[in-house]
């Protein structure tokens, strides 16, 4: 069955994503939070129509700031390198992500 249903006008949606992570977490006395390492990558396997091919893999560290019992500011800042033209024409991107979480009890 298409993701659409019996529609077949968006057959081509089908395929899969197959994202490998790791993440370690880093002690560091000058930062109130453990500094977290993170990788991965990742390999399109015929998503929407494109390659089977490796995509993009990306690097990561990030950290988290404890507010109060259920709130936490979280930056990280990423480096993604492109393997695929379908992911990124650019080639390479540098962002930041600034999150607060909040915890419902």
């Amino acid at each position: 069955e298409y993701p659409a249903g019996n529609n077949q006008a968006f057959r081509n949606l089908t395929g899969w994503v197959h994202r490998f992570i790791v993440g370690y977490d880093l002690e560091c006395p000058d930062v109130p939070g453990p500094v977290r390492l993170s990788s991965e990558i990742a390999y399109y396997d015929g998503l929407a129509g494109r390659a089977h091919d490796w995509a993009y893999t990306t690097f990561g560290v990030s950290t988290k700031v404890e507010i109060d019992e259920n709130t936490a500011f979280v930056p990280g800042l990423y480096h993604q390198i492109s393997m695929d033209d379908s992911v990124s024409k650019r080639k390479d991107i540098t962002y930041a992500i600034l999150s607060m979480k909040y915890r419902f009890r």
